[in-house]
């Protein structure tokens, strides 16, 4: 009988092989175990989900490519957020040269308790190697809500970072003396971020060591912060009843009349294009409970409808029948294994960013695949024939750029919506590695042609 590690609650492991058979089957036996799994099929993927998701564990397989295991654990090693990650090295003949930069490897075929066993070994050495501050407390959601575990840093007095990875939402809090102070997602602060926090039952968190230093954004004590976001969820479910659901997209049906607050933030977001439930109470700055109430009384006025299509597209395809064939054929004598292309798409304003969605989203076959905070695929565009174009954002700061050039590994190229500071530096990093530069303001969907355009030359 295989036991199950002591040290799988609440730990993530990222599974990176191009071999999905391999995944099919550590993936169950992993969560079986208590452990969440992500899995990525190529060395790309796994860094954006390594940035996003911060894994407890990477499980890297030699074959991985765009990426190559080296260079992924060069990259690894040169971020702070990431550079006490272990990683374990899986293969047939794992490079004796990677062997020094990885914390273990694996020969293939191996058996379960091989696998279980060093993988206890490493999440062992790692939680050990990370004594408090930095490490404190990691738990489950299912097992421990979040407003019990205030509660205690309430009665406690307790200052700390608590990180939460949720099934829906995911985010920090600062908790200053047992009060919360300070709250942020992805783009979203305050008691918006509060009140998506609390309510996650799934996932994990972690505790950190805070700062006394934070300012305190709210002014309230906790059991008033609690009861103020047990009150948001319960009426929040109550309006979101009667809108229609969160994939759904929606429209301008009229223009109204004056507007303010939430309902001129629906309303100036719908005159770009159509969104999607989720996508409208994402950018409004209030809590989700004023936006949903706006969002309402607007179809309730008529001001807002369900969108005409599927995806309202209005711009023609990026490529015509004769030039989709052609592309067609050129990907699968080079790439046979893979009909998915790569495009980044660099920002630094998120406003910009929004603006820019909206016009792709008016592409045929455009559909959105979630918010990619600093970087991560945001949106796929069905170009027919099984070719689909993944589009991966990537924010243009500083800290970011040492994934510039990898993450542009095997794209089409790149197409960035500013033209300050951080675009010289793009096209300085790009430059030296081939990948094509396109300037997307004003038009990302002109970008895109040219690029695709250039693919066929």
């Amino acid at each position: 009988m295989i036991s199950t590690p002591s040290s799988a609650q609440g730990r993530t492991i990222l599974i990176a092989d191009p071999d999905a058979e391999a995944v099919r089957r550590i993936g169950p036996l992993l969560r079986d175990r208590g452990f969440q799994i992500h899995a990525a099929s190529d060395g790309s993927q796994a860094l954006q989900l390594t940035l996003l998701r911060h894994p407890d564990l990477v499980l890297i397989d030699e074959a991985c490519g765009l990426i190559e295991p080296s260079a992924f654990v060069r990259i690894l090693r040169s971020n702070p957020r990431t550079e006490a990650i272990p990683v374990l090295l899986t293969g047939r003949n794992p490079a004796p040269a990677l062997l020094s930069d990885v914390e273990g490897s694996l020969r293939k075929p191996y058996r379960q308790d091989e696998l279980l066993g060093r993988i206890d070994q490493l999440l062992r050495g790692a939680r050990g190697a990370a004594p408090d501050p930095e490490s404190e407390l990691r738990g489950r959601l299912t097992h421990l809500k979040l407003p019990d575990l205030l509660q205690a840093f309430a009665i406690n007095r307790r200052t700390c970072r608590l990180i939460v990875r949720g099934a829906s939402a995911s985010g920090e809090v600062d908790v200053v003396e047992g009060r919360i102070y300070d709250a942020r997602m992805s783009g979203i602060v305050g008691l918006k971020a509060v009140y998506r926090l609390l309510v996650q039952e799934e996932g994990s968190f972690e505790v950190h060591a805070g700062r006394a230093d934070v300012a305190d954004r709210f002014g309230l004590s906790l059991d008033r912060l609690l009861l103020d976001a047990l009150h948001h969820s319960d009426e929040l479910a109550r309006v979101t009843e009667r809108l229609p659901g969160r994939s759904e997209r929606l429209e301008l049906a009229v223009e109204g009349g004056a507007l303010a607050g939430s309902a001129a933030q629906i309303a100036a977001r719908l005159r770009q294009g159509s969104g999607t439930v989720a996508e409208l109470l994402d950018r409004c700055e209030s809590v989700d409970l004023e936006a949903a109430q706006a969002l309402d009384a607007l179809l309730r006025d008529g001001a807002v409808r369900r969108a005409s299509g599927p995806a309202a597209a209005t711009e023609a395809p990026l490529l015509d029948p004769s030039e989709l064939h052609a592309l067609r054929q050129r990907i699968l004598r080079s790439r046979p294994s893979s009909r998915v292309l790569k495009v980044l798409v660099a920002f630094t304003d998120e406003a910009g960013f929004d603006r820019a969605i909206a016009h792709l989203a008016r592409l045929p076959g455009f559909g959105r695949s979630a918010d990619p905070g600093e970087l991560g695929t945001f949106a796929t565009i069905d170009l027919g024939e099984e070719v689909v174009l993944d589009l991966v954002g990537i924010r243009l700061e500083a800290g970011l750029r040492p994934l510039w050039a990898p993450l542009a590994a095997g794209a089409l190229g790149v197409t960035s919506l500013d033209t300050g500071p951080g675009f010289g530096e793009l096209a300085e990093v790009l430059g030296a590695s081939g990948v094509p530069l396109r300037l997307a303001a004003p038009d990302p969907v002109a970008a895109l042609r040219e690029l695709l355009g250039a693919a066929l030359v």
